[in-house]
């Protein structure tokens, strides 16, 4: 579309239209506006399609109303909007917002991936007694899309890679060329999922604070949200959805080398929050769209932190996700594992739930998993993280926080030579009744494990 013919007819006037020659001339939206400037100020404002849709036909509908008034009394009205054109025009009234956090139970949906979840929304059938039908809508927002996903450049901040997120949902035609950009040089991305919302932080500094967080979330009245600088955007898709497919979308990125990827929940808030767990379902989501739409290709990546979850310990199928995560990692570029575990003492503590056996091996993978063989650290400094993975590793450096005289004995048995850092000092009789019987000739130990204080 050009300036040329931006005043146009809209383009799904059909042939032989009882109102083809004048179907949405300047006159016939209320604000004064065309009816393409104001599908574009739409999209400007994140409405969705289908809310621009329905805007555009309340203002058709309103001029009408004022047409068919007296002809003075219409005159009136038009020249009072018509002399406000210098005055920003207001946009469509919608009050989008969160809903206040939950102080009781809260109902945990879990999601499921389905093939259809990556393609934008379809088109609904035309009506032929609509005045101007979705088609209409969406061609103005594939025009404004593509220009977007033309101009953004690698140099951008990181604020205007958002604007990529909106563009992708316009058409088939934009999620695939979205799909076509390559290294858009962002440092760091991270998923906080929390009870009732999701954060995706974005970064393209490596030694600052995320630049960029967009939250996702519910408002009261029941509709799944995407917000970004106190903008709100709704399409009907499940928020966990969007944020599964937002992400993935900036993991995928051809030719991008990420510095860190972070996976994380919400700090549990007793004074806030129920007692029960995050539902983690999202992350099977964003599993199952590596499997389906990554193919053979990884993703470079130098820093991954996960945090685990136990939450899934009281479902069926028992689930952890961490497996299908490093598995798409490509092994020579990681170097560094971090890994945490959700803090759920006070949850497990309140008596929700029945008391459970923990199965620490589920949470790790095999050895012989290629991603670990060129890791070159792994931090478990977290009270809550088992030593069992001292045992299980190939990496050669570990960082934990303390060490107990089991802990020891078991990293003596391990036929590798490695470095443990410690944060905390040991106990010397954790340290006595480690080393308990060796002998003053033994290499053994100081041969393969090496303690370091930090």
């Amino acid at each position: 579309m050009t300036d040329s013919d931006s005043d146009s007819p809209p383009p799904s006037s059909s042939s032989g239209s009882s109102m083809e020659s004048d179907l949405l001339p300047h006159e016939k939206i209320l604000s004064g506006e065309t009816w393409q400037q104001c599908v574009r100020r739409c999209n400007y404002k994140r409405c969705s399609m289908k809310e621009a849709h329905e805007y555009l036909l309340e203002q058709i509908g309103l001029k009408k109303e004022q047409d068919e008034q007296e002809a003075g009394s219409a005159d009136l009205i038009i020249a009072q909007i018509r002399s406000s054109f210098d005055r920003p025009l207001p946009p469509p009234l919608r009050n989008h917002q969160f809903k206040p956090e939950n102080q009781g139970l809260i109902e945990q949906e879990r999601v499921e991936y389905s093939p259809e979840i990556y393609d934008p929304i379809p088109m609904p059938e035309r009506d032929p007694n609509l005045d101007i039908q979705m088609e209409d809508i969406q061609k103005v927002y594939v025009k404004n899309a593509l220009d977007t996903l033309e101009d953004i450049k690698p140099d951008d901040e990181a604020c205007y890679y958002v604007d990529l997120l909106y563009a992708r949902k316009a058409s088939v035609e934009c999620r695939d060329a979205a799909d076509k950009l390559e290294n858009l040089k962002l440092e760091k991305l991270k998923l906080v999922i929390g009870f009732e919302k999701i954060q995706l932080q974005i970064s393209r500094k490596l030694d600052e604070d995320y630049e960029t967080t967009i939250t996702y979330g519910r408002s009261e009245e029941g509709l799944h949200l995407m917000e970004f600088e106190n903008t709100f955007f709704q399409d009907g898709t499940h928020y966990k959805i969007m944020a599964a497919v937002d992400f993935f979308f900036f993991l995928r990125i051809p030719g991008q080398f990420l510095n860190q990827i972070s996976i994380e929940f919400e700090e549990y808030r007793s004074e806030q929050q129920p007692p029960q767990f995050i539902d983690m379902s999202i992350l099977g989501v964003i599993a199952k769209l590596f499997k389906e739409r990554l193919g053979d290709r990884k993703i470079l990546v130098r820093n991954f932190k996960y945090m685990f979850n136990r939450g899934d310990d009281y479902l069926e199928p028992k689930k952890s996700y961490f497996h299908e995560f490093l598995q798409v990692l490509w092994p020579q570029k990681l170097r560094h594992l971090v890994l945490r575990m959700w803090d759920d003492k006070e949850v497990l503590a309140s008596g929700s739930y029945d008391p459970v056996i923990l199965n620490w091996p589920r949470y790790s993978v095999a050895s012989s998993l290629e991603q670990w063989r060129d890791a070159r650290t792994l931090d478990i400094c977290d009270p809550l993280m088992c030593k069992y993975w001292i045992s299980l590793l190939e990496i050669r450096n570990i960082k934990v926080l303390s060490m107990t005289a089991a802990d020891l004995k078991k990293a003596q048995s391990v036929s590798r030579n490695y470095t443990i850092t410690l944060t905390e000092p040991l106990r010397i009789e954790d340290v006595k009744e480690a080393f308990k019987g060796a002998s003053e000739h033994s290499t053994r130990i100081p041969n393969l494990l090496n303690l370091v204080f930090h």
